[in-house]
Order: structure tokens, then sequence, then C-alpha cells
């Protein structure tokens, strides 16, 4: 049920720097260094951007007196800046700021996860489901949820001497821009300064940090977690605010604990069988399997490159040396020259006579890797290959650059290392159809690039856009919703608006932008939905294009409900079920439909409910019940329709509303039908129908699937409809974090279930009083229920036949032909069925156990059905002569 007022406190909370520093305390352990690092985020366009606040990084011991200081310091940077406060869950080794990399990091002391858009329930479900054991710290993070594991005993990194410090030095890059950071570490024997930047000069991950590394991602990738998971891994510190987008008026939300309990702790063997399923493992022991090119005869333009590489490396000065020397090792590896030779080349030159031959293999070990991945890259673009990432889609893989995808990772002086803001930069990419190279006169010359290479490269510098669902193309826009790219021109141009003007070649062999268009489509990352408002939980593979409310106190939804008449109290529950169920994370095809009457008649607001429940939702498909199903599906598929939760059927007029397919359409896990100038598509059905009519009369089939909803007159102003849209609008978001609350309060499921038991588990459980409801539910169902009536109906009529036929109706066993039987039927009824129509509506009936004294024989006495009295003793002879038992009764008739 929604959240009541809070009792006063006996006492009042604790400071916020108690409950950080306990919390704190517990992750990292007492004495260990903490890195602190306020960055303000925001979006920009479609664009991510963030902001480091570099003078308020903090390295402090876990201490309660300095964590106490720092607490207090964060929160007032991030209240001046608008600055998110993210800690590093791993101690750091020093406290000086130069040891924030994954590869300088020695002790673990708890396992995590990061999952975005997701609610603690859905969480801890997604890691019972794996096997996980409860997590001994859950937070809401304020756009997810972050799960903590302490371990019973540190985990040492130990497999590696001390890690060398981290220094920066600042070039100028003119022309007045900014200077560029350039970070280096110093060669432990001469002093020389090895910059980051070359692959060759990043110290590896240890067997033990590549292992506890690889068990992080496992955990994420069996649960839905976020991929970015390094040991120098940045999350949000509970205590503090979530201010994602706050400088473009979105409301700071807390990041808090929900759920701590510090006896939890486990053996880190309790999770290393996770280490298997990480996909970065699976992706370097394919790469490792990279058969590198074989050695072969070096052309005179091979062997005047190489030349010229080595004369560079010889020239190179001290700091560009390493640089220059990995890229003479990456050429020498790709054009096939044996390492025997190349050392025989280079070791009386520059860094290589200094170091000697263990440099030289250092260096070129790295340049195998590099080569290996470059190769596996091309590959994968050229056959269409995709590693899965922790979430469960497809992406590509973007190594090298002169980093390794794990020493890449651990740059936590980027964003990469912001969690739920987690953004990639790999450099300029390639966005044109190709590539220019010069012919032996200095001519450029436009080659074509392979089709699959040019889509790796935009996936890259869009961030992975666009998506799809089904065979549509979207990108998120600005406000944000969605924009539909429904050919290659929109394609194009939202790609030009946003990374600037595209070259694209035309002539044989070049993609052409119909194909480039097709082809994005077939791999783009897949969803099944596109979701503008919450679900709770969320689903996986939706797309949400908002995150995910905090609970409120509930009295804005309350408020909402206090300004419909309803007839009993249980029927506001109902309504506030209606409103759950719509934003309810279930399977699809397992919301009932709810049906709003009224004994009043006309006038009570039922129309009105349902668009104002549909206001709070973004708006209804509004049908008819003469509406063609085809239709129906059609406009639920539509661009317009995909982003709707509910559909009406306003004002019902019939004696006894019945709809097969409608029927199907409630309960169908997926609707799928034609999508306008798509073709064939499909969406989980998620739609929560509401239907208006004066007196619900309804089939047994559809009354199974509603809930009714009763209203009473309303007294109403003039200005009521005006009134409750402006409430709607100006506390939606209030009215959003209400229904999130509905969804954190206890559930009390009922003793039994109904054919919505999930319905009745996560919704129905949490109103007020979940048994009545449900008793109310039931109970109207049954009194809408006409058929039966007519049920009863016909085999009363059929008795009076038999009966005017001479048999005992009360003890004997008659059969009925089929045709006889559809005669009757259509007398009883005063319709005019054929007699197959006839015979599937009396055998489904009698199956569903609806007729009583009707039942189905087989074909013993051929087509028809058995009469069986209520007293009717079993096994007792079946009379079998209606026929002649009519012809006879029709001529007394005539003869009188």
């Amino acid at each position: 049920m929604l959240a009541t007022a809070s009792p006063t406190p006996d006492a009042a909370p604790p400071p916020v720097w108690k409950e950080v520093y306990n919390f704190l305390s517990l992750l990292l352990g007492e004495g260990q260094i903490l890195a602190l690092r306020p960055i303000e985020t925001w979006t920009d366009g479609d664009k991510k951007k963030s902001s480091v606040v570099y003078k308020s990084i903090q390295f402090v011991t876990c201490h309660a007196l300095f964590i106490r200081d720092a607490v207090d310091r964060q929160l007032a940077v991030g209240e001046a800046k608008r600055a998110n406060i993210f800690f590093g869950v791993c101690p750091r080794f020093g406290a000086d700021g130069r040891f924030d990399k994954a590869w300088q990091i020695r002790r673990v002391s708890a396992l995590w996860a990061d999952l975005d858009h997701c609610s603690p329930e859905r969480a801890i479900e997604n890691c019972n489901k794996a096997g996980l054991p409860r997590p001994s710290i859950i937070v809401n993070s304020g756009n997810g949820v972050h799960l903590y594991w302490l371990l019973d005993s540190p985990y040492l990194i130990d497999d590696v001497g001390n890690p060398a410090g981290v220094n920066a030095e600042w070039i100028d890059q003119g022309n007045g821009k900014p200077k560029k950071k350039r970070e280096w570490i110093a060669n432990a024997e001469t002093g020389e300064r090895l910059y980051l930047d070359v692959r060759a000069n990043v110290p590896p991950l240890s067997a033990k940090a590549q292992h506890v590394q690889d068990v992080l991602q496992g955990i994420a990738a069996e649960i839905g977690g976020d991929s970015t998971h390094d040991l120098a891994r940045l999350l949000r510190l509970p205590g503090t605010l979530n201010r994602k987008d706050e400088r473009n008026g979105k409301r700071p939300v807390p990041c808090e604990i929900v759920e701590l309990d510090a006896t939890r702790r486990y053996p880190i063997g309790d999770f290393e069988r996770f280490a298997n399923q990480s996909p970065a493992k699976a992706h370097r022991e394919k790469v490792a399997a990279v058969l590198l090119p074989a050695p072969r005869k070096l052309t005179p333009s091979k062997r005047d490159k190489l030349s010229d590489l080595v004369n560079t490396s010889a020239m190179a000065t001290i700091g560009e040396r390493s640089e220059r020397d990995f890229d003479l090792c990456c050429f020498a590896i790709k054009k096939g020259i044996p390492q025997a030779d190349v050392w025989a080349t280079v070791k009386g030159v520059g860094k290589f006579a200094e170091a000697g031959e263990p440099y030289f293999l250092r260096t070129w070990t790295a340049a195998e890797q590099e080569a290996r991945e470059q190769i596996w890259k091309k590959v994968e673009r050229k056959h269409g290959f995709k590693q899965r990432g922790a979430n469960g889609h497809a992406s590509s893989n973007n190594h090298g650059s002169g980093r390794g995808a794990d020493q890449a990772a651990g740059d936590t002086n980027t964003s990469a290392a912001l969690g739920e803001d987690n953004q990639t930069d790999d450099g300029a990419a390639n966005l044109s159809n190709f590539i220019v190279e010069f012919d032996e006169e200095g001519k450029p010359q436009k080659l074509p690039r392979p089709l699959g290479e040019i889509i790796a490269d935009w996936r890259s510098a869009t961030g992975d856009w666009p998506r799809r669902v089904d065979a549509a193309l979207f990108v998120q826009d600005a406000s944000g919703g969605v924009n539909w790219l429904g050919n290659a021109a929109a394609l194009f141009g939202w790609a030009s608006a946003s990374e600037g003007v595209i070259e694209w070649g035309k002539g044989t062999g070049f993609t052409t932008k119909e194909e480039f268009f097709a082809e994005s489509t077939r791999t783009a990352t897949p969803y099944e939905a596109i979701e503008t408002l919450p679900h709770f939980p969320a689903f996986v593979k939706h797309f949400y294009t908002s995150a995910s409310p905090s609970p409120g106190s509930g009295d804005t939804l309350r408020a909402l409900l206090d300004r419909f008449a309803y007839s009993t109290p249980i029927d506001r529950d109902l309504h506030l079920a209606g409103i759950a169920t719509v934003f309810w994370g279930g399977a699809g095809g397992c919301r009932p439909a709810f049906v709003v009457t009224s004994d009043s008649g006309r006038g009570a607001g039922k129309t009105k409910l349902v668009e104002m429940t549909a206001h709070v939702a973004g708006g209804s498909l509004e049908f008819s019940a003469k509406d063609d199903i085809a239709e129906i599906k059609s406009r639920l598929l539509s661009t317009e329709g995909m982003s709707r939760r509910i559909a009406s059927l306003d004002n019902i007029k019939s004696l006894r509303f019945s709809w097969a397919e409608f029927e199907g359409l409630i309960t169908a896990a997926y609707i799928s039908g034609k999508r306008m100038y798509v073709g064939e598509g499909r969406r989980p059905n998620l739609v929560t129908w509401f239907l208006t009519l004066n007196g619900a009369s309804l089939s047994t089939d559809v009354a199974q699937r509603c809930v009714i909803i009763k209203l009473d007159r309303p007294d109403r102003s003039g200005g009521w409809e005006e009134d409750t849209r402006r409430f709607i609008v100006e506390n939606r978001d209030a009215l959003l974090s209400d229904v999130a609350a509905f969804f954190a309060s206890p559930a009390y499921p009922p003793r039994t279930f109904s054919r919505w038991a999930s319905w009745e588990k996560d919704v129905l459980s949490r109103l007020p009083d979940p048994a009545e409801a449900q008793r109310v539910i039931l109970e109207r169902q049954a009194e809408a229920d006409t058929e039966k009536d007519d049920h009863e109906h016909v085999e009363d009529y059929f008795a009076e036949r038999l009966k005017e036929l001479g048999y005992d109706v009360a003890c004997g066993r008659i059969f009925i032909p089929s045709e006889i039987c559809c005669r009757w039927f259509n007398w009883a009824t005063n319709e005019s069925h054929r007699t197959a129509a006839v015979t599937n509506i009396l055998k489904q009936a009698a199956t569903e156990g609806v007729l009583k004294r009707i039942k189905t024989c087989g074909r013993h006495y051929g087509r028809g059905f058995i009469f069986v009295g209520v007293n009717a003793t079993p096994g007792a002879n079946t009379w079998t002569n209606v026929p002649e038992k009519i012809a006879e009764l029709m001529k007394k008739r005539r003869d009188a």
C-alpha cells in the first residue's frame, strides 16, 4: 500500500558523516586510503558530458576524524558545483593521488555490481537467479542499484611488487586549445619517463588482479550489471545526492543505503566460478588464439618502411623512444618479419642498445598483443562477430589505440569510471565509406571500405547509436524521448547534425547509404520496447529514456484518488491498482483489464477516470468495440502506440459484451501485426486496457479477464477537469515517486490465486486489504458474467423439450444428435448459428463445466451430446431414440 506518515522517531537520525563512515569502514577497512572525486554530469543534446572538480579530489585515510571533514567538504562542493560525489570501491595504495589505476590496486575488501535503471527487488531477484548470496549492502543510487558483498578476509594482490606512482605533465597544444594531460611513470632503473599512452609502457594487471576483475565482470554479466567494473572503479557515495543533469533542471535524488548487514561476509571462493562468465576473459582467450602473420619475404617498399622506422627509433628523444620502438615492432609483426631478424637489426639502435634484449622482448610481446587485437577486430567486423556485453546486448570491442582493454578501463580520470554516467572516447573515427590512399604519382584516390568496418566506426563514434526496436531505428533526443529514423536520409541527417559533415563516396564497390541503413538496422543493439516512464521492476531488454524515481510519501497519489467518487473504499483501492498496473514490470499478457462502470448510470465520470489515469501515464490509445482487431494491433505497433501503456474502449453499448479476439489480445504475451511502413512487427504486451460501460454485462471469457471498478455520481465544480489535468502535469514526478513507493511497500499475498497470480502477487497484494479486494473482484466477475445465465437457460430449454418427448429428465441419460442440439440451441437463444458453431459452443461450455447437464460423449452414439439428469445413475442405459420420438410427436400433432 502507499506509504503513510511516519511516526515521530524516538531519536534524531545520525549525522550523514557517521553513516558514510560506517559504510566506508566496512567496505574498505579502517586505516585504508579512500579516493573521493566530485564530478558534474549532464547531457548536452544527445551527448553525455562530465566535468571533474579537480581541486576538490581527495585521498584520505579511512578514519572517523578524517572522514567527517572529507564528507562535509564533499557535500559543500556537491551543492556549490552541482557535483556528484564518487568514491573508489577499492582502497588506494597511496594518499598522494598517484595510485588511482586498476593495475595499482593491491587490496579488495568487497565485491560489487552496478545495475542501472533497476529496483532493489529486481536486483535481488537477478542475484537469486544467478545463484549469488544476498549482498551485504544494497544501495539505491538514484538511478539504479549498487550491490556489495563483503569478503570474510581481504583479497590481497600480492603476486606483484609495489606499484609505480603515476605522474602527469600538461602539454601546450597551441591555437588557444586547452593543455593536454599526459601521464607517465618513471623507469625504475634509469628514471626515464614511460608515457602511459603507449601500450608497452602500461604495467599489466597481475594474475590475481586480472582474476578478481574477471570475477566482477562475470557477476555483472550474470545479473545485468554495468560493464565498467575495473578495480579502480568509482561509485556514487551513499548519503549524497544524485545530481545527474541538475544543470538542465533535473531534481537531485538521494543515494541511500537500503540494506546493510555487516554479518554477511563471504569467502572469495564463493564467487570465483563467475570468472568463467566474464566477457573480457572470453575476449582475451579468443585474441590470444589469433594467429599472427607468417614470416614472409620483404618487398622493397616494406624494407624501406622498416628502415625508416629504425631510423626514427634511433633519432627519437628521451620520452618518445618507447612509443617509436613500439610502432616499429607493431609494423614488423603485421608484415611477418621474424623476431630474430628485427632484433639483429635494432640491437645497436637507441633504447634497444641501452636497455638490451629484455626491453626488446617486452616491447615485442606488447606489440604482438596489439597486432592480435587488430586482427581480431578486423575479422570481427568482416564477419559480423560481436562480443556480448555485461548487459546481454551485443557491442563492438574497441581495443587498441595504444592502450590495453584492462588499462583503458582503469583510467579513472575520465568519465569511463562514472558508473551510470559511463562514457568512452576512443578517438576520432572514420565515418565515411572510403579511405584515401596515394598512388605512385602521389595522387589521392578513394578506396571503398568494408561495410562491417564502417558500422563499427559509427558505433564507436556515436556511443552505439542508433539502436532498434524490431526493424525500427531510434536515437534518444535531448528532451528525454526518442526520435525514430525511418530511412537512410533520416539516419544520415541525424549523424551529420551530431558528428558533422559525413563524406560518402559513390561508385562500384562503395557501400550505398541505403545498404548502410539496412545493415545498421540489422546489427543495431536491439531492445524489445522504448519506455518513457519507469516500470517497477524495470525490464532488462527495454530502453528507458528516464531514470526510475525514488519512493515518495504517497501523499500526491492519495490526493489524486481523492478527486473521484467511488462506490466503496475497495473501488478506490482497485483504481489505485489500475494506476499501479500501468507501471508494473510484470510479464506480457499478465495484466487484467479494468472495467469502469456505475450503478448510477450516466454522469458518474467513468470516461474522465480513464482519461486522467492515462494522463498520468502519458496518454492512451482510444478504440471502439466496432474496430477491426488487425487495425487495433497496427495502431498499438505504430510509432505513437509503442509509447502508450493504456488502451481504452469507451462507452461500450452492448447487452452482453463478448469479443473473442479482444480476449486474446489481453492475455497474449506479445502483440504481433503489421507495423505501418515497416512490415511485420511486435511488442511485449504490457498494455493495460480500460473499458467503460453502463451496467457490466459480459461474456464469461471477458468477465474473467476484468477488474470492475464502480463509481458513484460525483458532486463536482465546472473546473474539475481542468484542475485535475493541471494537478497531474504539475505533480507528475511526485506521482511517479508515489507509484515507486507503492511497489516498495510490503506485500501481503492472498491465500489463493486466480488466473492473474503474478499480478495478484505484485500489485493486488500491496493494496490496504488484498483479501477483500480479491473477494470483490471475483464476486463482481460472477455478477457480470451473464453467459452463465444463458447456459442455464439453454439447459432448461433442452430439459423442457425432452420432457415433452416423454423422457425422465431428472434420472435419465438421453443422447441428442448435433443437428437437433443446433435447432434447440438457436430456439433457446433466438440466434441462428450453424451446427458446427453450436457444437463448438456446447463442447467448450461442457468442458469448462459451465454446462452441468449437457455432456460431451465422443462419437459412441454418433455426433451429438448427452443430456444427463441430476439424479441419473452412473452407467445407466442411454436413450438414443430422440429423432424417433420427435417424429412420433410431430405425427400426433398432424393427426390432431
